[in-house]
């Protein structure tokens, strides 16, 4: 049996273990801080906001509809951050300010959406190497 690990790489895997890590990345790391932060309700709740729009990019991502890129990241950057960009829209008006949250949740989501071409890079082909020979092994 031949093992996916095996086969040969410079496919879409590279890109998709890029994709993973970046939205796991992101996803940890607001999480994290939310649970630090869980006796601020106020930051707490703007970072599980950002948290959970953080998990919307798959579902943005199978989009048809959206046209290619692109024009396509764009679009796909403003529906992903819709939520963001409402809590954003509702902090102004009440705050007269946006939470500083917020916008680094926007800036994590812009380079989430356009770095994708570092996939294609061979320093991280190198390292999507070394994580399929590690996951070969078990």
């Amino acid at each position: 049996m031949l093992r996916s690990a095996a086969l040969p790489r410079g496919g879409q895997a590279e890109g998709l273990l890029y994709v993973a890590f970046l939205d796991m990345l992101v996803f940890a790391s607001f999480f994290g801080a939310a649970v630090r932060f869980r006796r601020r309700p106020a930051v707490h709740r703007k970072l599980m906001t950002v948290a959970a729009t953080t998990l919307l990019v798959a579902a943005v991502g199978r989009m048809s509809f959206l046209p290619a890129s692109p024009a396509g990241l764009a679009a796909m950057f403003l529906i992903w951050s819709s939520p963001v960009l409402v809590a954003v829209a509702y902090d102004w008006r009440n705050d007269q300010g946006v939470h500083p949250v917020y916008i680094l949740g926007l800036v994590a989501f812009a380079f989430r959406i356009w770095s994708e071409p570092l996939a294609l890079t061979s320093t991280w082909a190198a390292v999507a190497t070394v994580v399929f020979r590690m996951a070969s092994v078990l």
